[in-house]
């Protein structure tokens, strides 16, 4: 079992519920911090800390265009 924050949960919940396809930092920013201003370096931050938790794997990015979690990763990690 891992142990994540809630904002990593909601962080995750996100990917998994667009899964397969990639998640702006902007959607992300409008999605799990409700718009909040939050920068892009704290968002890259949970999903390092996130990694570090899983896998490097668990959650790819795309530079300039966001962050996604793989169905096929997923599934190998709940194994």
């Amino acid at each position: 079992m891992v142990d994540l924050s809630a904002k990593e949960v909601a962080l995750v919940e996100c990917l998994v519920s667009h899964l397969n396809s990639y998640v702006s930092m902007e959607e992300l920013r409008d999605l799990v911090w409700n718009d909040k201003e939050i920068e892009g370096a704290d968002i890259r931050m949970h999903v390092l800390k996130i990694r570090n938790k899983t896998t490097s794997d668990f959650i790819t990015s795309k530079r300039r265009i966001g962050y996604k979690i793989d169905a096929q990763e997923l599934l190998r990690f709940r194994s």
